[in-house]
């Protein structure tokens, strides 16, 4: 009898919370694969070595409350359960609780969503119209420390506007705050159009005091992506600008195509990307890189998908592009990173 008691006790402590909470979402996935991965050339080349990944596998809760005359309080935690194995250590962990997008705000079905926290910039997200074929896995081709849009950044402590679709056409602006008082704070506006089978992205972002030496950096972006039946085109040009404090200031744009070919329920990937050479700096070609990507992917169901992948990043003497997911340790300028490999994604 007692233990009767006490289960039925246990369960209605655990499940008021689910009562209380019952807008709470829980989103994200799981992945894995299993790569071959190296850099070859350059003064220190990174040997071959196979991995086992976890390709920027997630976990959100998000929610809301209706606050009445179409005004909705939203909220959101979500959290990376990618990066295992820092360093070569098996089971290092370097996350921390909320540090992908986790923010608070308010929507409003006409006036539009304006959020605190931490957030992608508008540069990011509206200028995404589809051109990394591969997101998620080695075989991405976006990020800072890639070949193409290498200004998109996830800010932190930021202010972020969002309007409602105005009959295809989204604005945004973000503006992360200046809390240490040195004056390097960062904006971006970018906007996004779509009509039928074609989106259009175009953005600006601009950040005082980056680093030491340079006063300012910007970035414009302007992409596209078209859809006809089971065909994918997408492509995109970047530029960047940095204005020096002492000597040239230095100028590098970046550009990538692509297309995917749905056949049934799998697909065909190829892509092409590259980055110029850096005006402003002595011998500005030894900074050009180039990236191919092959991939396809299988849908096993609504929620579960199979994918392969190879990618080859070619860096001249002094530039260093490498995978913003599952980057190589050791590389070198000069190096060019590659990978083949194959996994597994369940969503939920």
């Amino acid at each position: 009898m007692q233990k009767k008691t006490l289960a039925i006790a246990l369960a209605t402590l655990f499940a008021l919370p689910v009562v209380a909470h019952a807008d709470v979402v829980i989103y994200g996935f799981m992945a894995g694969s299993v790569e071959s991965a190296k850099a070859s050339g350059g003064d220190k080349p990174v040997a071959s070595t196979t991995r086992v990944n976890s390709d920027n596998a997630r976990i959100g809760f998000k929610g809301n409350e209706d606050l009445g005359n179409g005004l909705k309080a939203v909220w959101q935690v979500e959290n990376s359960l990618d990066r295992y194995d820092v360093g070569g250590t098996d089971g290092t962990r370097t996350n921390t609780w909320a540090q992908r997008n986790s923010f608070v705000g308010l929507s409003d079905a006409t006036l539009g969503t304006i959020l605190l926290g931490q957030y992608d910039s508008a540069y990011k997200r509206l200028t995404d119209t589809g051109q990394d074929l591969m997101v998620n896995t080695t075989a991405g081709n976006q990020g800072a420390s890639q070949i193409f849009s290498r200004g998109e950044a996830r800010y932190k402590n930021s202010i972020s506007y969002t309007t409602s679709n105005l009959s295809g056409l989204v604005l945004g602006a973000s503006f992360a705050a200046d809390e240490a008082s040195t004056s390097n704070n960062r904006w971006s506006v970018a906007a996004q159009y779509t009509l039928d089978g074609l989106k259009i992205g175009a953005g600006y972002d601009q950040q005082k005091n980056p680093e030491a030496g340079t006063d300012k950096k910007e970035f414009y972006k302007l992409s596209a992506s078209y859809k006809i039946a089971d065909t994918l085109l997408i492509g995109g040009y970047e530029w960047a600008r940095a204005d020096q404090a002492v000597g040239n200031d230095l100028k590098q744009n970046d550009w990538t195509l692509g297309v995917q070919q749905n056949i049934g329920a799998g697909s065909v990937r190829l892509s092409y990307g590259a980055l110029g050479k850096a005006d402003g700096k002595s011998n500005a070609d030894d900074y050009k890189a180039s990236q191919w990507i092959l991939g396809g992917t299988y849908n096993l169901s609504k929620l579960t998908q199979a994918y392969a992948y190879a990618t080859k990043i070619n860096n001249n003497a002094k530039q260093k592009a490498s995978f913003a997911i599952n980057p190589l340790t050791g590389l070198e300028a000069g190096s060019d990173p590659q990978a083949i490999g194959a996994g597994i994604r369940v969503n939920f």
